[in-house]
């Protein structure tokens, strides 16, 4: 298995713990990209979630995919 297939895996793997209703942290680099994409169709799918991310990219990643996201203070 190459190192993308591995990052897709371990990404949808982190995925099917999201419960409805979690805050959760989105990090950065490329395995939290393919998380992020898996997660934008479980919110178009009506997933009920809030995020936080590390990075700008990363919130702006999110928020295109209707991803709802906040600032943490």
């Amino acid at each position: 298995m190459n190192v993308e297939k591995e990052k897709l895996l371990a990404a949808s793997e982190a995925v099917k713990l999201i419960q409805n209703g979690q805050t959760i942290g989105l990090g950065t680099g490329s395995t939290v990209y393919y998380a992020i994409k898996e997660i934008g169709e479980l919110v178009k799918q009506g997933l009920k979630i809030r995020c936080v991310s590390t990075s700008v990219k990363t919130s702006e990643l999110a928020t295109k995919l209707g991803i709802p996201t906040f600032r943490y203070k």
